[in-house]
């Protein structure tokens, strides 16, 4: 009874042996000959091939040289450009100066025509003022004239008894007779002299 009641022990299974078994290389595979007809499309195909990288080295070289070119093109292209800038720049700068110039040409010409007409209206008014000095004048004259007209007119009355000598010549004179004309002896050709030259003079 005590036997039935212990477990019962594990079962191990027993080693197992694992055999590896190493295989010989496999012997190389024999050389294939090719036949005369594979041979001559081995060759066609591999000058076919260096054609082709001899094409594409052509075509890469015609690429880098269009691309040389293009870039020369460009260049020019940009000198060129940068040519008709400076000469535009240099054609805006010469019509600038031509502009100012012909400006300062044009001032100075206002300034001339502006000084002439300053000096032409300075002129027109000493011009107008000599007139009127002279007009002013001529009236004046006129004025001195006729009032000797009627000097030389008006009746004078002449003792001539009491009159001396040199103021009836003063007299005769102021009333215009010639100083030559009363060159006389006495006061009596004086008488004369101004019945000659129609002065008026009331003699008693």
């Amino acid at each position: 009874a005590r036997a039935a009641a212990e477990p019962a022990a594990p079962t191990v299974p027993p080693p197992v042996t694992v055999t590896a078994t190493v295989s010989a290389p496999a012997p190389a595979p024999p050389p294939v000959k090719l036949s005369k007809a594979e041979k001559e499309a081995e060759r066609r195909r591999k000058a076919e091939a260096k054609e082709e990288e001899r094409a594409i080295r052509e075509l890469q070289k015609k690429k880098l040289a269009e691309a040389k070119e293009a870039k020369a093109k460009e260049q020019a292209a940009e000198r060129e450009r940068k040519a008709a800038e400076k000469a535009l720049r240099e054609a805006a700068k010469a019509e600038a100066a031509a502009i100012s110039k012909q400006r300062q040409r044009q001032d100075s010409m206002d300034d001339e025509a502006e000084a002439a007409k300053e000096a032409e209206e300075r002129a027109a008014k000493k011009a107008a003022a000599a007139a009127a000095e002279a007009e002013k004048a001529a009236e004046e004259a006129e004025k001195a004239e006729k009032a000797k007209a009627l000097w030389k007119k008006a009746v004078e009355k002449v003792d001539i008894n009491s009159i001396g000598f040199m103021a009836l010549k003063q007299m005769l004179i102021s009333k215009g007779v010639p100083p030559d004309a009363v060159k006389v002896p006495n006061k009596f050709m004086l008488k004369e002299v101004a019945a000659k030259h129609g002065v008026n003079i009331e003699w008693s």
